[in-house]
């Protein structure tokens, strides 16, 4: 039967729809009572009930209170661990983390959270032994295992008994595998000093009592009934009834009225703009996380977009904001066959443009062919939601990868509340081009503003982007 729950409100849970939740109990948790039959007592589990009520809200009920109920967990899920070269890495510097791996199983580390030690590393270009290259941004795992092998056969904390706890000479995949393998975040509510105490998970989700506990005695009918202590914080303190609370209500909300009254005299709003068709308000520019001049067309590597939408003065307007569409081409897939030369994007050379020549594509495009990046993700505002679609020709947007930035409301939001909807794209593919001269191609990014009861007139407008090689 449940005996306590909460409900958590949380951006986290639309970033991680599948958080993992423990719980850890006491010595003292009840223990359920036996029947008379001799059956086996029934089974304990932790968690009663977890589930989404929105995409933000989860529900959990437990069979247990405090203080039989001790710490709460919330984790990641394991599937969703990621590997990283370190800690810290900068444009001189990378700073990795050594962790405690012994071959004898029987070794305990003395504390599993903690690692060896960290170490820096400096960019040379000039050393053959680096462990990572800071232009292509690539680790030498050769390397790399030279130096981890230094570290867990170091002989003032890696011997024990005159013996290496680590003792091979060279570092396997697996090895590498855990070494590399990002710690999984993880929130504890609860007194973190008694955590050491109790007893450890589990192996089973569900447990049943090591002893069989007797029933207790009927109390007799006419006795008084047992104090029984309660818990603070499975009760509330009890809110007025609703005629009280009426009359209050009734009380202050002459009060209230004249005081909202006065605030509008001395800070009356500004007037409310209609809508026009050529109106822009948001400040729209693209660039990588690293510098906003250009964004490099020659790079290997897929490149992290910033998309920066900001209205320094906001606005407002007889309507709410119901969603923000961006545009942005890329180059389709050629259907014949491939040829010997570069099928890398060319771009004719302005000063030798004939009358032969051929005109300019339409559009020019910005990603790669196929672009398919990871979902983007809001930088500061979380009123918003971003879903992405492949344009068609039906929306005018053919070859096209359409991001629709969507509020969280229903209703839409208010413009003049929308200082900074700002977000990143990671894992981006810009399109390479090649071609004589000094090549700056300028795609163009197409930005619509639909707003309630417009939907079908949305402000247009968008931003170019300076696109050429490093």
């Amino acid at each position: 039967m449940p005996k306590y729950g909460f409900l958590l409100r949380s951006a986290i849970l639309v970033q991680f729809p599948d958080l993992s939740v423990k719980v850890r109990f006491s010595e003292e948790r009840p223990k359920p009572a036996n029947a008379d039959d001799g059956s086996p007592p029934p089974a304990q589990a932790p968690i009663l009930v977890q589930k989404l009520l929105r995409p933000d809200t989860m529900y959990c009920l437990f069979d247990a209170a405090p203080p039989g109920l001790t710490h709460i967990f919330f984790t990641l899920p394991p599937h969703q661990q990621r590997f990283v070269v370190g800690q810290t890495l900068t444009e001189r510097r990378l700073t990795v983390l050594y962790r405690e791996i012994s071959t004898d199983p029987t070794y305990r580390p003395r504390n599993p959270a903690q690692g060896l030690g960290s170490l820096n590393f400096t960019k040379d270009d000039t050393n053959p032994d680096a462990v990572f290259n800071w232009g292509q941004r690539i680790m030498n795992v050769e390397n790399y295992g030279r130096e981890l092998v230094k570290k867990l056969r170091d002989p003032e904390r890696m011997m024990k008994d005159g013996k290496y706890l680590f003792e091979d000479e060279f570092i396997t995949s697996a090895v590498m595998a855990l070494h590399l393998n990002d710690r999984i975040l993880e929130l504890v509510i609860g007194d973190l000093n008694k955590l050491a105490a109790l007893p450890g998970d589990s192996r089973f989700q569900l447990s049943t009592p090591s002893k069989r506990s007797a029933l207790l005695p009927p109390l007799p009918r006419k006795s008084k009934p047992v104090q029984v202590p309660r818990c603070v914080a499975l009760f509330r303190p009890r809110p007025p009834s609703p005629r009280l609370e009426a009359q209050l209500v009734t009380q202050h909300a002459e009060s209230l009225r004249q005081k909202r009254a006065i605030e509008r005299a001395r800070n009356p709003a500004p007037p409310r703009q209609i809508i026009i068709a050529d109106n822009r308000y948001f400040d729209f520019n693209i660039y990588p996380v690293r510098q906003r001049e250009f964004v490099p067309s020659n790079t290997v590597l897929p490149v992290d977009l910033i998309f920066s939408l900001r209205q320094p003065d906001p606005k407002y307007f007889n309507t709410p904001l119901i969603k923000l569409v961006i545009a942005i081409p890329f180059e389709t897939i050629q259907k014949k066959k491939p040829s010997a030369k570069s099928t890398e994007y060319m771009i004719p050379d302005e000063t030798n443009k004939t009358k032969t020549d051929d005109p300019r594509p339409p559009f020019t495009p910005l990603l790669g062919p196929n672009p398919d990046p990871p979902m983007p993700t809001m930088l500061s505002n979380m009123r918003f939601n971003i879903i992405k679609h492949f344009g068609t020709k039906n929306e005018g947007f053919e070859n096209h990868l359409v991001l629709e930035v969507i509020p969280r409301s229903a209703a839409g939001v208010d413009v003049s509340l929308v200082r900074d909807a700002s977000f990143l794209m990671s894992g981006v593919e810009i399109v390479s081009y090649e071609g004589p001269g000094v090549l700056e191609p300028k795609p163009y990014v197409h930005l619509l503003q639909y707003h309630r009861f417009y939907e079908k007139a949305p402000l247009k407008e968008g931003t170019q982007v300076v696109v050429k090689p490093l």
